[in-house]
């Protein structure tokens, strides 16, 4: 059969649309233009606090440490971001560190944090200042594209509404005709053909063109209803199995598998909670690598993040499985938990876990030459009546004693708060 020619409907209404179109792009385009820069500005603050605020916690617990050279590196670190021209670190003692572009100081205003004492969030022990980069604004494309796409959204509805005024008288009939087939079509009258009622015409156009392809699609879609069951099976089979995965990478560490801190900070709540209705024992464990910095400085980073993981390898041959829990608290700081455990129990557990670090990290992490690790460790039990930061604060303070007492030891708390 030969192919008949088509005449678009399109053709008639180009020049219309076209015209209008121009106007309502010049209109919109104005729009984004003055909504862009005025949401820039702000947006560029609220992504400067927060990638600062990632690394507040290690600031924190280096300047806690004393451990100069790794302030320092954070520092420079956070400066090398795009985003930010100059970080200042300015503690109590009177030192200050600095990256950056110094001149920025004097033009631009900066975006103070304070840095909080580890285990006590009260007690401030440094301040912390970065200045955003004024270039950065250049970033910012991404949300001039977003607002481009908001100023072509309305340019569309401008046009959609002149294109459906002018293709009303042309197409509304048809389209009625097509929609009310449609309404009533159900399994049974699939293979019912789609008559539609039109004045002679003595061109074919594209609603000629629909109604012949919906009638190639009637004599293949029946072959596909038998298995859609098994496709929306599958489907939210994969949906679940994506929403596990992500569930699972949102509250793990993903460098050492551990827990992360944000999963700590809400399990270790439940379980505090769980223990002080019911009466039961529970302790809690830090743990911090000893030297850890300078295994990095010896060795280099990615021997470092070998030693994290081993840890965790560690505490597995020590922990009771699915009842006790390790979570990465920061940088080397590992915090264990151990429900249904007293004081004299978790220090058991700390020795065998001190014994297992020493004789087996370095080698598991693969050291050159098998150097040893070692770990210091703080024990804290739960006492009736206290409070699960006072339970942290006093396991942190432990593993400070054990840390200032020559490290490689295990340092219990007293048995009441």
């Amino acid at each position: 059969m030969e192919q008949q020619r088509i005449f678009p409907l399109a053709a008639r209404l180009k020049r219309l649309i076209w015209l209008w179109a121009t106007l309502a792009s010049l209109l919109v385009g104005s729009l984004q233009g003055w909504l862009s820069y005025r949401h820039v500005q702000g947006e560029l603050a609220d992504e400067l606090r927060a990638i600062t605020q990632t690394s507040v916690p290690l600031l924190a617990v280096a300047l806690w440490d004393i451990e100069r050279e790794a302030v320092q590196w954070q520092i420079e670190t956070m400066a090398e971001r795009p985003e930010i021209g100059l970080v200042r670190l300015t503690v109590p003692t009177g030192q200050v560190f600095i990256a950056g572009d110094e001149r920025l100081a004097q033009s631009v205003v900066p975006s103070i944090f304070e840095i909080p004492q580890p285990g006590r969030p009260l007690n401030r022990i440094g301040r912390l200042e970065v200045y955003a980069d004024p270039a950065a604004f250049q970033g910012e494309l991404v949300y001039l594209a977003l607002s481009t796409l908001l100023a072509y959204g309305l340019l569309t509805l401008l046009v959609c509404t002149l294109v459906g005024f002018f293709l009303r008288r042309h197409l509304e009939n048809p389209l009625r005709q097509l929609a009310g087939y449609l309404g009533t079509l159900t399994p049974e009258r699939l293979r019912q053909p789609l008559q539609l009622e039109r004045p002679a015409q003595r061109r074919r156009d594209e609603i000629d063109l629909m109604v012949d392809g919906f009638r190639v699609m009637q004599q293949t879609v029946d072959q596909h209803v038998r298995h859609l069951d098994d496709l929306v099976a599958q489907r939210t089979a994969a949906l679940q199995q994506a929403l596990s995965e992500i569930e699972a990478l949102s509250r793990t560490d993903g460098l050492t598998g551990c827990f992360n801190r944000r999963h700590f900070d809400e399990r270790f709540i439940e379980e505090f909670d769980r223990a002080s209705r019911y009466k039961q024992e529970l302790a809690l464990v830090f743990c911090d690598i000893d030297y850890f910095k300078r295994i990095n400085d010896s060795y280099g980073h990615a021997v470092g993040d070998a030693v994290l993981k081993a840890l965790k390898t560690c505490t597995d041959q020590c922990l009771r499985e699915r009842v006790d829990w390790v979570a990465r608290y920061g940088g080397e700081e590992f915090v264990i938990v151990l429900p249904h455990t007293g004081l004299a129990e978790a220090r058991g557990v700390a020795e065998r876990l001190r014994q297992v670090v020493e004789k087996e990290l370095g080698r598991l992490a693969g050291l050159p030459g098998g150097g040893q690790v070692t770990a210091s460790f703080g024990v804290a039990a739960y006492v009736p009546g206290s409070d699960p930061g006072a339970l942290l604060e006093l396991a942190d303070q432990r593993l400070y004693a054990a840390k200032q007492a020559g490290r490689n030891r295990v340092m219990p708390a007293a048995e009441v708060l």
